[in-house]
């Protein structure tokens, strides 16, 4: 299996915390014979891959993995999701039922957990639920706007 990480701040990923946690998973990933690659996105100006090559690079991924329990949404989740490539997550990550309750991946308790998913788990394609995507987005978006500057006319 190929498992991508995606970190966007990579001065926080090196501070500590989830630098060591990526560099022992992919340790204990690698000698189950699976293949981790980590793509970091720090600043709008100094990238490792540019927003077009996202959605290859997603998708020639089996799995996106998140070890963040304390991000808000989780921006590359989506992205992966969205892209079709589903999402390792942690069972305490708040978003965590959110994002999956479209079929759009597994969560985890702990290490253990997770290296036994990847090895016995095959990947289906991943779906990001409906109310997430943009357009739903938009459109419900808009009509809190509409509402708000013509109260009268709303239904």
């Amino acid at each position: 299996m190929h498992v991508c990480l995606v970190h966007r701040d990579l001065h926080q990923l090196t501070r500590g915390g989830i630098c060591t946690v990526y560099k022992a998973l992919a340790a204990r990933l690698a000698e189950r014979g699976h293949r981790v690659t980590l793509l970091t996105q720090t600043t709008p100006h100094e990238r490792d891959l540019a927003d077009a090559d996202l959605p290859g690079f997603y998708r020639a991924a089996d799995w996106l993995l998140s070890t963040s329990r304390w991000e808000g949404f989780g921006l590359a989740i989506a992205e992966a999701m969205a892209c079709g490539t589903p999402s390792l997550l942690p069972a305490d990550l708040g978003t965590a039922p959110e994002l999956l309750s479209g079929g759009g991946g597994l969560a985890y308790r702990d290490d253990d957990h997770l290296i036994d998913l990847v090895s016995t788990h095959r990947p289906g394609p991943a779906c990001l639920p409906e109310h997430l995507h943009w357009d739903a987005n938009g459109a419900a978006t808009t009509e809190i706007y509409r509402r708000l500057v013509h109260p009268a006319t709303a239904v």
